[in-house]
């Protein structure tokens, strides 16, 4: 089974929920000329799907392709999501500078929920019409069973416990066709199209301070379930 690519990381996200604050409103253009000058500007009237939770207040899209950064921002949340993932730590960071603005500026003085989410997409191509997933992935599916030995689709949404909040796993499998007479495709006329999606969160009152350390610890679990469900020698 050949990949196509191994910059299968489309987009890390950091999502906090807060008390609602009309200061949102009042004050949103200082936020667009502190963080984000130069990024297109819409207004939301309901949260991205892509989020966890949803709401009917006002909200905020600052989006830059040029950098890879989106951030959303509402009266009771704020998220921040790259496609140009710079690697955890310098990811970290720049979350925990920007929400201590953030806690400064619309008078924050805690969060509510906290979510970390990594979503990954391979695009491969059969050998001799199979994908042998088992090969390469360990879904929560068992891939022995004759009915599985070589699937078409799938979509899996298991849901962990963690202390303090949850770790939710997503992969989904999926056929596409192609166009065969594109370059560098060696006459393939079909691609199968593998998703992880891993969104690790903590529920409950975060104090401002205890950011990083949240961070941290959500982004181990998200390792761990990765490590897990992605097998050695597969494209990382």
């Amino acid at each position: 089974m050949s990949f196509s690519s191994p910059d299968h990381l489309e987009r890390v996200l950091v999502e906090c929920s807060f008390l609602p604050t009309l200061r949102v409103a009042r004050d949103v253009a200082v936020f667009q000329e502190k963080f984000a000058r130069g990024f297109s500007y819409s207004s939301l009237g309901v949260k991205n799907p892509f989020l966890a939770a949803q709401s009917s207040t006002p909200g905020y899209r600052f989006e830059s392709s040029k950098v890879g950064v989106t951030m959303e921002l509402f009266e009771d949340s704020f998220s921040f999501s790259v496609t140009k993932y710079p690697g955890f730590d310098t990811f970290q960071n720049k979350v925990v500078t920007i929400l201590a603005s953030l806690t400064e500026l619309f008078a924050i003085s805690t969060f509510h929920r906290v979510g970390l989410r990594y979503s990954n997409t391979w695009i491969f191509v059969p050998d001799d019409g199979q994908y042998r997933l088992g090969d390469f992935f360990a879904p929560h599916l068992n891939l022995d069973h004759p009915d599985c030995a070589n699937p078409r689709q799938f979509y899996l949404d298991l849901a962990t416990a963690l202390p303090d909040g949850g770790l939710n796993s997503r992969s989904t499998f999926r056929t596409q066709k192609l166009d065969a007479s594109e370059p560098g495709l060696g006459g393939h006329t079909e691609c199968g199209v593998y998703t992880l999606d891993l969104d690790a969160y903590h529920q409950g009152v975060i104090a401002p301070i205890d950011l990083h350390p949240c961070l941290s610890n959500l982004h181990r679990e998200i390792k761990l379930g990765y490590t897990r469900h992605v097998k050695e020698g597969t494209l990382r």
